[in-house]
């Protein structure tokens, strides 16, 4: 029989360690509750950006159907119009942008002129604007589509009709779109002579699709 005080001793040290293992799992409730409230808490300010961020405006967006707009093949004084001298037609590039379509022309126009583009022929109306660009070589195979007939011709000059059209869009949006029709003046040698100054060429999109870009970036700076 253990004596009282060896009884009490045992009973003390007991209640000791319960009290050990009462305060280590609470240490361990504390940790678990403040993980998942952090969790929490990251959770909800991520769905909450997310929502902010599909709810914040949009000011460009792809074009929703495609058009049947071409360039003014009369602006680049072409060769006569004929199904064996027309070059494959390139689909215009096209943007929607939210904004006056005024104010969206004379930002293309700013950079036409910005960029110093030799142009001529110049023409506007409510809806379009269209002009026609004088090309060296150097930027004839740039923009265009400039290895036809094996390379047997030697370039010299080009010009592209370039035509902007301006409609209406839903929710407040503006269809920009952009075309350009291009030739090409060469010599080639007697085999591949043809009775034309200048032959039709396909675009390689890379004009249209500069100025595009230029809309894109005026838009997004303008609503950092």
């Amino acid at each position: 029989m253990q004596s009282p005080s060896r009884k009490g001793a045992a009973t003390g040290a007991s209640s000791l360690a319960s009290l050990c293992d009462g305060v280590a799992t609470c240490r361990f409730s504390r940790r678990l509750l403040l993980v998942l409230f952090l969790f929490g808490v990251l959770y909800h300010a991520a769905a909450f950006s997310e929502a902010s961020n599909s709810q914040s405006p949009t000011h460009t967006r792809p074009c929703s159907s495609n058009s049947s707009s071409t360039p003014d093949s009369k602006a680049a004084n072409g060769p006569p119009k004929s199904k064996s001298a027309e070059a494959p037609a390139r689909p215009p590039a096209c943007l929607e942008v939210k904004g006056d379509p005024i104010e969206l022309r004379e930002f293309l126009r700013a950079l036409v002129r910005d960029q110093k583009w030799r142009i001529g022929q110049e023409q506007a109306s409510a809806e379009s604007w269209s002009f026609v660009r004088y090309l060296g070589p150097e930027e004839l195979a740039r923009f265009a589509e400039t290895e036809v007939l094996g390379g047997h011709i030697v370039w010299t000059e080009g010009k592209v009709a370039v035509r902007v059209t301006n409609t209406e869009a839903a929710d407040g949006f503006t269809r920009v779109e952009i075309a350009a029709k291009f030739l090409g003046k060469g010599t080639s040698d007697g085999r591949f002579a043809r009775p034309m100054d200048f032959w039709p060429l396909v675009s390689r999109g890379s004009l249209e699709g500069s100025m595009i870009a230029a809309l894109e970036n005026r838009t997004v700076s303008n609503n950092r």
